[in-house]
């Protein structure tokens, strides 16, 4: 029974000596990750960032659990207003699963204090217009070029109107918005030969020759006949006047081709789609359009209106 006593006091001794050896070690660790912060936060206040994030995340290693640490390092950066770096440590508690739903909602409240910076940009009705690959937003307080990802990087050019664009800075978790003002340009109207048409990299062309078209009116009952005198074809005239009372005057001009909306309107006489037809216009789409012009009628006279040299509009012009 003795032994047996003496026993139990030497267990109850070693117990102790445990206890006091697992508590000076989480006091040797505790005043590690207080000397790191210390030294971090001296170093965000000498505006050494770098240094000052290795070590907070000296901090951080010698206990990934600690909620604490996290949140003493993220009032650090509050406070020396670097709020990306506050919400990157946030996110690496939430990573690290640490206290999660709480750092979720703490990482929600700083990203909702971001400033979600707006660019405004114009371009022409139907231009040319690319979203830029990079630009100038604050960072940690700091105006800086990143790089960014749009979420649709397609630019529609084709209405008059102010367009949002959205996208995320590379390397940071913040929205970017770019507004485009897509402003009118002038519809310019020329008269051609529609020569036929092709598709190349989805876009549509039609080829063309330009010409002027002049028909006698009430207004002008001899316009037709002045125009072929006066580019010598008088020899054109019969008793005074040009078969049907119109006169194409040919410019001499190489074929161009001009690119065709998608949303380009066509229309052409209502006989070249139905025999018995009028030379009234009827609308048609692309696809039939485009098999008429390279098929039987392969020379067209037409007008074409154009915003920023893509066609917008297509018409034939009839001839008796």
């Amino acid at each position: 029974m003795i032994i047996l006593s003496f026993s139990g006091c030497a267990n109850e001794s070693k117990g102790n000596v445990v206890t006091s050896d697992v508590k000076k070690e989480a006091k040797l660790k505790d005043d590690k990750i207080k000397s790191y912060i210390e030294e971090g936060s001296k170093l965000l206040g000498e505006k050494k960032f770098d240094e000052a994030k290795s070590a907070f995340q000296k901090a951080i290693s010698e206990d990934k659990s600690n909620k604490d640490t996290y949140i003493k390092i993220k009032d650090k950066y509050m406070e020396n207003q670097r709020m990306d770096d506050a919400y990157q440590i946030i996110n690496l508690a939430v990573k690290n699963n640490v206290d999660t739903e709480n750092m979720k909602k703490l990482s929600s409240d700083i990203k909702s204090k971001f400033e979600v910076p707006i660019i405004e940009q114009k371009a022409y009705e139907y231009g040319k217009y690319s979203l830029p690959s990079s630009v100038k937003i604050k960072i940690n307080n700091e105006e800086k070029q990143v790089n960014v990802v749009w979420n649709n990087p397609k630019v529609d050019t084709t209405k008059v109107k102010v367009k949002k664009y959205t996208g995320k800075a590379q390397g940071y978790d913040r929205e970017v918005q770019l507004n485009l003002s897509i402003l009118p340009v002038k519809t310019v109207k020329k008269t051609v030969y529609a020569m036929g048409t092709y598709i190349k990299n989805n876009r549509r062309y039609l080829k063309t020759r330009e010409v002027e078209f002049f028909r006698d009116t009430d207004e002008d009952m001899d316009i037709a006949e002045r125009m072929a005198i006066q580019d010598g074809h008088a020899d054109y005239l019969i008793d005074g006047r040009v078969d049907d009372d119109y006169y194409i005057r040919d410019l001499n001009k190489p074929m161009k081709v001009y690119e065709m909306a998608p949303n380009a309107s066509i229309s052409v006489c209502e006989y070249m789609v139905n025999s018995s037809g009028s030379a009234g216009q009827n609308k048609i789409n692309y696809e039939r359009f485009s098999k008429l012009n390279n098929g039987q009628y392969n020379q067209i006279l037409s007008y074409i209106f154009l915003k920023n040299g893509i066609i917008v509009k297509y018409e034939q012009q009839y001839l008796p």
